[in-house]
């Protein structure tokens, strides 16, 4: 197909322009450009923009595809997958964009073999990799982070695959899982594996004095109440989550008291934590960090540090009111869901369904294969959800229109059971009335 280059590069390039040369296209026939032109005028529509509106930025394109949900957008799977294919093939089609295409491009002999003897997940990891090293001339022994560095790259500049943040990460556990599968003698060497974690600021517990470390563990060992007959014990257990979130809130007050300019050898024990200086400095340095907003997890650490002020270290209640009144200098934390656990609930959304039957809303079960699926993702287990501890809720709004009476609101929302160990975790359905469905 003989590429036509645009002639004005100072007008802006949009998905109109697209369109247009598609329109314009005479090695197309008509039902290809029928085809190429719905998905562009489709993905438009999803954003609630014009065409003439939308830059041709396949970065910011693949970035909009990958938030909006297919339920959201009242389209199947199916037709959500032909979409993304249809808009990378009318970008291509167009001679707008170089676009980068694999899907018919046959592996060499290397890696060929590669792939044969590999297990079936290193294969799926590695066939879009193996087809683009093929292209490039590049052999399995000359793979190195480099190489892998450079095919992320150009999937980011000439594609609009999907998940592109994760894909480093899968395609160098995929290769590293081929080379422990071959012999040594292959001459492959393994690669890097790249994290999304963040890297860990804090200061190291072993260089805080040995008896603030020794005043966190009897506290943490209280907290856990192994004798609830001792005199003085805690009226109630803390779960092993609240002792490791609350040894995580106390390492960071720390890491933030030394910050601000406090000596180390001043931290002897908990007690010096929650002084009011020490405990504003600390919320200071968070809050700075945080962006000069209260996080969450600033949040939960001001609140553990008055528990232990009041439980532990027992200071008088004017001095908790004190801290009290400090840490509500800092305001309330904003309502509603974060964008991150929006964007987790967006995954379920796929799975519910609303149906009419007999005049009446009827409330679908959220598919199961959908819940493995978008729940495993967060914790990295293959089987069932089990990770799945606190309850989820989604609330939703639906209007039944009834047949012959004025609309019926209804505001059902999906919660999740915590799961047992012989019983993963299930999806159950509530309605106004709050009746709980069996499982």
């Amino acid at each position: 197909m003989t590429k036509r280059p645009l002639t004005d590069t100072a007008t802006t390039i949009t998905l109109q322009t697209v369109l247009d040369r598609i329109s314009s296209a005479s090695e197309l026939s008509d039902g290809r450009k029928r085809d190429l032109r719905s998905a562009a005028i489709s993905f438009a529509k999803l954003t609630g923009r014009a065409p003439a509106a939308i830059p041709l930025d396949l970065a910011g394109i693949r970035e909009t595809l990958d938030h909006l949900v297919p339920a959201a957008a009242k389209i199947s799977t199916k037709r959500w997958a032909n979409l993304r294919s249809d808009l990378a093939a009318a970008i291509a089609a167009s001679g707008l964009r170089r676009m980068l295409k694999t899907s018919d491009v046959r592996v060499d002999g290397a890696w060929a073999e590669l792939l044969a003897s590999a297990d079936q997940w290193a294969r799926h990891g590695l066939s879009r990799f193996a087809r683009w090293a093929s292209t490039q001339g590049i052999r399995p022994k000359e793979v190195d982070d480099r190489t892998i560095d450079r095919f992320i790259a150009d999937l980011d500049t000439a594609t609009l695959v999907r998940n592109l943040r994760n894909l480093p990460g899968t395609v160098a556990r995929a290769w590293n899982a081929a080379v422990v599968r071959l012999h040594a003698a292959s001459g492959l060497h393994p690669v890097t594996v790249p994290t999304n974690s963040r890297e860990s600021s804090g200061i190291p517990w072993l260089r805080l004095p040995a008896s603030f470390r020794d005043d966190v563990e009897r506290y943490l060992t209280w907290g856990s109440v192994p004798d609830p007959l001792v005199e003085g014990a805690r009226p109630r257990a803390l779960s092993p989550l609240s002792l490791r979130l609350q040894r995580t809130h106390v390492h960071s007050a720390a890491t933030a008291a030394l910050a601000t300019g406090v000596p180390v050898d001043r931290l002897c024990a908990l007690a010096d934590l929650v002084e009011p200086e020490t405990f504003r400095a600390v919320l200071r340095h968070r809050w700075r960090q945080d962006g000069k907003r209260l996080s969450a997890f600033t949040h939960g650490l001001g609140v553990t540090l008055i528990a232990i002020a009041k439980e532990w270290v027992r200071i008088s209640p004017i001095a908790i009111a004190e801290l009290k009144a400090i840490r509500g200098k800092l305001g309330t934390l904003p309502t509603g869901l974060t964008q991150k656990n929006q964007a987790l609930l967006r995954r379920f959304e796929r799975g519910v369904g609303w149906r009419l039957r007999d005049g009446r809303s009827s409330i679908c079960r959220v598919p199961w294969r959908s819940i493995s699926s978008s729940m495993c993702r967060r914790c990295g287990c293959r089987t069932y959800p089990r990770c799945v501890s606190t309850s989820i809720c989604i609330g939703r709004r639906v209007v039944a229109n009834r047949l012959s009476s004025p609309s019926v609101t209804t505001k059902p929302r999906i919660m999740f059971a915590s799961s047992s160990k012989f019983r993963p975790c299930l999806p159950n359905v509530f309605g106004s009335t709050a009746t709980r469905l069996p499982l």
